[in-house]
């Protein structure tokens, strides 16, 4: 009997050039313990949207803050993982229910999970500026994703253990 493959994604090779350098990195940060899980997740958007960071990011539900604090974020262009958060990457976003997603170039991919205990969770993939919008059904898989990342927050209880971060 054959050994069954399994379907691992080997990160390893993307990692990798044509010639077999390294060309970029892999940086997580917030990713200890439960919010390990965002890691595939949050891969798969990343390259769904042609980006290179991607970050898990909330802010008080009452008021737009200055700056977003960032919950779990994924860097493959910088070592180690970018956190600093720029200004206006979820304008738009503030009123409503999630999910809901801005797919506006040159602007990062940003989509709104939801709310809860007084904050309101976003998923932001940036890179390079953007031309071009997202095909339909990379954005639906986009909201997949998101969803993913809305059920481990809210239903494992993960945005109320933000404090503890």
């Amino acid at each position: 009997m054959k050994p069954v493959k399994d379907h691992v994604i080997d990160l390893q090779e993307y990692l990798k050039g044509k010639q077999g350098e390294r060309k970029g990195a892999f940086s997580i940060w917030g990713g200890d313990g439960e919010r390990s899980r965002f890691a595939l997740p949050m891969w798969r958007a990343i390259y769904l949207a042609r980006g290179g960071w991607g970050a898990l990011l909330w802010g008080p539900e009452d008021h737009v803050p200055r700056r977003l604090t960032p919950y779990f974020v994924l860097d493959l262009q910088s070592e180690p993982a970018r956190t600093s958060v720029e200004e206006g990457l979820v304008e738009g976003l503030w009123s409503g229910d999630g999910p809901v997603l801005i797919d506006q170039p040159p602007r990062p991919v940003s989509i709104l999970l939801g709310t809860r205990e007084g904050r309101r969770w976003f998923m932001v993939i940036a890179g390079d500026p953007r031309s071009e919008r997202l095909e339909p059904s990379t954005r639906d898989d986009l909201l997949f994703l998101a969803g993913e990342c809305a059920g481990l927050l809210f239903h494992r209880d993960l945005a109320i253990e933000a404090d503890d971060a």
